[in-house]
């Protein structure tokens, strides 16, 4: 079957569920005013997403389809652009709470800096959302600036907030290349020597109902040997788990949270040139008459994205047919639904013995 994706009104309504939904837990009590301050950040632009000028152009559902019509490929690079904009626009406020703690010296619960560095702070704010009034809203969230030189920054509704903002702000820093991964979901482990993004926090951000489904392919593929490597990629805002078997002989990518394409979206892939695949759809017909066809026929096929002579297309034959495949593509039709998720398995173990 084909994936389906979640339906939401607009853009920024399912870029901002999951900005809240990645929020870093924190299990402790009491809550810091930090990472109550942030909860209430991404709620307040969540609910009312025209306040932050946030652009909110409709939700157009992606197709997810082997082949697409010269027609659906340039909707689709009007969509990737349209969500590069509104992503910007999403982390030009979280940069401006980044750059104003880095910029600020703590002065009790409260902080201060020269008018000056405000000033091109809420300048750069501007230029990245058109937002003429930046200061005024970051006051909806209760953070006051005087009007004195240098300025004072509070925060009535969380009071301590912005001193807690400047210490965090510098822990980040020293974490590059996730500073502002780690920024963004207000992930107070980094004071307890955390210093690499975590594959639970990955997993929490699976929408449901795929969530457990992808728990258990993890679980299942450790237990098989593959090795398991999480990238954030997104502006830190998306997750790509990768596994692989031997030298990558066997690849297989789960991409969660990528933003124009469903929930979730997945690619095995192996060495084409190599005995292995035709032994495999051989193995897959003996475990489930009809799968290793099905597979077979699912592999995407080589769009000739590179003219000439290209050294990535090659030629599978299987049965008497022959498809031509790109070395970095695969089987990407996996579905969603639990059986798409037991076929996911028994294809990878089915590779799993054969290596």
């Amino acid at each position: 079957m084909e994936p389906t994706q979640r339906a939401f009104d607009t853009f920024a309504q399912m870029l901002l569920t999951y900005q809240i939904a990645d929020l870093a837990p924190y299990d402790r009590s009491p809550k810091p005013p930090l990472h109550r301050f942030f909860g209430g950040l991404y709620a307040e632009k969540q609910a009312d997403p025209g306040a932050y000028r946030i652009p909110a152009p409709p939700f157009v559902t992606f197709f997810s389809r082997v082949t697409l019509t010269p027609e659906e490929t340039a909707r689709h690079e009007v969509l990737k652009s349209t969500m590069i904009r509104l992503r910007n626009a999403l982390n030009a406020y979280v940069e401006f709470l980044r750059d104003l703690g880095l910029a600020s010296e703590a002065d009790g619960p409260d902080l201060h800096l020269p008018r000056a560095a405000l000033d091109r702070l809420a300048g750069n704010l501007t230029l990245k959302t058109r937002n003429r009034s930046p200061l005024a809203t970051m006051e909806r969230n209760g953070l006051v600036f005087s009007g004195e030189d240098p300025v004072v920054v509070a925060n009535r509704v969380y009071p301590g907030m912005p001193a807690e903002l400047a210490v965090f702000s510098m822990a980040c820093a020293r974490l590059k290349p996730y500073d502002f991964y780690f920024f963004r979901r207000c992930d107070l482990g980094v004071f307890d020597g955390k210093t690499q993004p975590d594959v639970a926090a990955a997993v929490r951000a699976v929408p449901q109902p795929f969530r457990a489904d992808v728990a258990e392919t993890d679980l299942r593929l450790r237990q098989m040997g593959f090795k398991r490597e999480l990238f954030v990629a997104g502006c830190g805002s998306t997750y790509a788990l990768r596994y692989n078997k031997r030298s990558n002989t066997v690849v297989y990518w789960v991409h969660i949270l990528e933003g124009w394409h469903p929930d979730l979206s997945h690619l095995l892939y192996w060495k084409w040139k190599t005995d292995l695949t035709p032994r495999l759809f051989n193995r897959l017909e003996q475990i489930a008459p009809g799968l290793g066809e099905r597979v077979f026929a699912e592999l995407k096929a080589c769009t000739r994205c590179y003219p000439g002579d290209c050294m990535d297309r090659t030629p599978i034959e299987w049965k008497g047919f022959q498809k031509v495949v790109c070395k970095n593509s695969g089987w990407n039709r996996i579905g969603y639904e639990p059986e798409d998720y037991a076929r996911l398995l028994t294809v990878l173990g089915a590779l799993n013995e054969l290596l």
